[in-house]
């Protein structure tokens, strides 16, 4: 038995994360998704102390960004000072608690 390559495109579903304008943001409430930013991706999981939050509505205008349990974050970006180690290049397994948080 052969195993043959596939490029990772026919197996996974890619998305980059969303961008958007600092003034969609909004304080935390109860009408709010969370924004996971590689800035909240640390070793041992999420860091909530900087979350960012945009309203529910954002979820039309930005639904592929919507992020499911244990989907696997591959960060391309994030090496500047304010996080505690470079996270580029380093992969997050989402958990369940953050489905239907949006990815930026």
């Amino acid at each position: 038995m052969s195993i043959g390559l596939v490029s990772i495109d026919e197996t996974c579903k890619i998305i980059n994360g969303g961008s958007w304008n600092q003034t969609e943001y909004v304080p935390n409430g109860i009408k709010v998704i969370k924004v996971i930013k590689v800035s909240n991706l640390i070793n041992d999981g999420i860091d909530e102390s900087n979350l960012d939050f945009l309203p529910k509505e954002a979820l039309k205008k930005y639904s592929k960004n919507i992020l499911n349990a244990y989907d696997l974050v591959i960060t391309t970006v994030g090496s500047h000072p304010q996080l505690r180690a470079s996270a580029a290049g380093r992969g997050f397994l989402i958990p369940k608690k953050y489905e239907g948080s949006l990815l930026n």
